[in-house]
């Protein structure tokens, strides 16, 4: 049962990958196996691409997909810029 169904949420890593369709591939294989609901979220943790992790065409995603970047590397610039001490 996918937790679409039954309510639950879950979480799929995926290591990292070329940006070029391996997104899309993996969530369509996920989908077809019926491990992930059609159409669910993606959280994108492009943090490793550093100053290239805003770079729209890095990732291609996959269509009708709602997808978040977490922009973990910017945020940890700021972070460090606000507080040298840590």
């Amino acid at each position: 049962m996918t937790g679409e169904a039954n309510g639950a949420r879950g979480v799929i890593l995926l290591g990292p990958g070329d940006g070029r369709g391996m997104l899309a591939a993996a969530v369509a294989d996920l989908e077809a196996s019926g491990r992930v609901p059609t159409r669910s979220g993606i959280a994108l943790v492009t943090a490793g691409w550093r100053e290239r992790e805003a770079d729209p065409g890095l990732v291609a995603l996959p269509e009708g997909r709602s997808v978040v970047d977490l922009r973990l590397y910017e945020r940890s610039l700021r972070i460090a810029e606000a507080d040298p001490e840590l």
